[in-house]
């Protein structure tokens, strides 16, 4: 029947490869299948693609003609593909009863971000075809959590901006084997330099420690206040209390003096007034 695979992911993580082994597969089953690509910036190919997206467009013609960067071209070239689909039309009706292996760009933005795959994957939907996405990732990211993370969001990401079913394949695992003995290797060689060296050079970072720990507990003994100095201070506060003392009964005294003096003149008064009356 009509199906597709459409092999998607970042770039690097073995798209081309995954297609011919599976095309080899097929062939070894003798089931009918053909690779379509539709990479425009493919410059060798290790299979005979069925339908080759570079007879229409190509990325090294745009970036001639139009001076596009790579990223920019490629972009044009599945847009200029998006308007011309009456040509992959015709292309897939050669094959419409059999298995097509589409192998696309490497650039993820065209799947996470921008709409143009998903309208050409609505295309093979109307045209009959059951469509599947097959997202690839290299399979050293799951070594590293944040890699694990960004790579699993981002096939997410193509998922659901796809609407297609989609399964996630990790590749290159033979890298992660011998990453893995390498790792086992390492791990090995720092247990042993461990149990050689680290004992003695922790008793000897305890050591020059020490000294230093204990000389500040020195320190702080010689820091104790000067008996002297604790006398001198103590005989100075003593003496401005009792001047404060001293301040205060004078100014006491001066309130007394002035109270007098104004009950004298109130008493010279008072004579005087009587003295008027009298008269």
């Amino acid at each position: 029947g009509r199906i597709a695979q459409v092999v998607i992911g970042p770039a690097g993580t073995g798209k081309t490869t995954y297609c011919t082994v599976v095309h080899n597969y097929c062939s070894d089953a003798h089931r009918v299948a053909h690779i379509v690509n539709l990479d425009p910036a493919a410059d060798q190919l290790p299979y005979t693609p069925s339908i080759d997206v570079r007879e229409l467009i190509s990325l090294s013609d745009v970036m001639e003609e139009l001076d596009y960067g790579p990223n920019g071209g490629l972009v044009f070239c599945i847009e200029f593909l998006l308007e011309n689909l009456d040509w992959l039309t015709d292309q897939l009706g050669d094959y419409a009863d059999d298995y097509l292996i589409i192998d696309c760009p490497g650039q993820i933005e065209l799947y996470s971000h921008m709409g143009v795959m998903s309208s050409i994957l609505s295309t093979l939907t109307d045209l009959g075809y059951l469509v599947c996405t097959v997202y690839l990732l290299d399979s050293t990211f799951v070594s590293d959590p944040s890699r694990f993370i960004s790579g699993s969001l981002t096939a997410l990401s193509c998922m659901i901006r796809l609407g297609k079913t989609h399964v996630n394949v990790l590749t290159k695992m033979d890298i992660v084997k011998r990453a893995a003995k390498s790792k086992r290797r390492r791990r090995k060689g720092k247990r042993a330099v461990l149990q050689d060296g680290d004992a003695n050079d922790n008793d000897d970072d305890i050591d020059d420690k020490t000294p230093s720990i204990s000389q500040l507990f020195q320190n702080q003994g010689r820091n104790k206040p000067d008996v002297h100095t604790s006398s001198a201070l103590q005989q100075q506060f003593e003496l401005v209390d009792g001047g404060d003392d001293n301040d205060n009964d004078d100014d006491d005294d001066d309130v007394a003096s002035s109270d007098s003096d104004e009950n004298i003149r109130n008493d010279d008064s008072d004579n005087e007034y009587d003295q008027e009356m009298e008269k």
